[in-house]
């Protein structure tokens, strides 16, 4: 997975980001955990309500599990990054299939299923990234699910296609730019619901009983609405806590294996400069007594030299010496013939 998400960065996504890096980084993280199970990185461009085209971006599409009473549930998500993003926050859709619809007056999610939420909002390139994002997603959507089954019978239109025009004069383009302000996004969505010609009483019959407020008053229904939102902020604060404190555990995994890993560098380091130290310690032993021998072979030498010098010119003397003594020995062979004459 990791080379498929480099090989899109590099090859099919060359310069649209200029922090590519930071991307590998967070899609990897979101996809070795169990929310980013189901999602696969691919490239489109990217469509914003009001018509206008980005090019081609990396987007996360797949499902993303919610609990809801106990139950886990995969809602079919789009998740696009921006040109500018980490900068700017992913842009999310949520893409219903045939036989699903997007819940009317949803607070987190728009008719044309754009996703709006505090998180989002919020969204900062140093305190957020997408695993805290998915881990928000799937707790607000536990609380309150984006989507439900349409009556047996009922057309299957898209709700994305049915809502654009009314999504696109409700929210607008937000391409490369923050989602506007959580409150205005979920009064928009309210009013673009009320807008809609679908006939309530279809839909509530799907909607789970514990999101209906029949019979109680407006005061009453207000009240509830807030206390929802109030635990869906908690829950999600609360989700966000311990996605920090999970990436706080991970980030002090890895100083420590960093540590672990310099000090075993320093210490084979240490060793590599203790065994440098010995073998050129064992080299000048070695050099040291090879140059001695060699110094009283040289002398040795030296001497043998001088000695033959001495030998030669002994001989020499010799020779000399024996031709002298063969010249006197003449001279007295001379001498003793004289003096036998003489005799006679």
């Amino acid at each position: 997975m990791a080379n498929s998400i480099h090989n899109l960065l590099s090859r099919n996504l060359s310069g649209v980001y200029r922090d590519p890096q930071r991307i590998h980084r967070d899609v990897e993280t979101l996809l070795n955990t169990s929310l980013g199970l189901n999602l696969r990185p691919k490239t489109e461009p990217l469509t914003s309500n009001d018509g206008t085209v980005t090019p081609s971006v990396l987007v996360l599409n797949g499902t993303l599990p919610m609990v809801y009473r106990n139950v886990t549930y995969n809602i079919p998500i789009d998740l696009y990054l921006p040109p500018q993003y980490p900068q700017c926050a992913p842009i999310v859709f949520v893409r219903p299939v045939s036989n699903m619809a997007i819940k009317e007056n949803h607070r987190h999610v728009g008719r044309d299923g754009r996703v709006y939420m505090p998180y989002l909002h919020e969204w900062g390139a140093a305190t957020h990234e997408l695993r805290e994002l998915a881990v928000w997603m799937s707790s607000l959507f536990g609380s309150e699910p984006p989507c439900y089954a349409k009556p047996a019978g009922a057309p299957r239109v898209s709700s994305i296609a049915a809502s654009s025009n009314v999504a696109a004069s409700s929210y607008g383009s937000s391409v490369g730019h923050h989602p506007p302000p959580y409150a205005q996004a979920t009064q928009s969505t309210v009013q673009a619901s009320q807008q809609s010609t679908t006939a309530s009483s279809s839909y509530n019959s799907y909607i789970p009983p514990d999101f209906c407020c029949n019979g109680l008053s407006a005061e009453e229904q207000e009240r509830l609405k807030q206390q929802q939102i109030e635990k869906e902020v908690a829950e999600a604060n609360l989700a966000a806590k311990i996605a920090r404190e999970e990436s706080l555990k991970e980030a002090k995994l890895k100083a420590e294996k960093a540590r672990l890993e310099k000090d075993r560098e320093e210490e084979l380091s240490s060793m590599r400069v203790m065994a440098t130290s010995k073998v050129q310690y064992e080299l000048q032993v070695v050099f040291r007594d090879a140059k001695d021998d060699l110094r009283v072979t040289l002398k040795n030498q030296k001497l043998l030299d001088y000695g033959k010098e001495e030998i030669q010119q002994l001989l020499k003397e010799g020779e000399e010496r024996k031709e002298e003594l063969m010249a006197l020995n003449d001279e007295m062979d001379g001498a003793v013939k004289s003096l036998e004459g003489w005799l006679e």
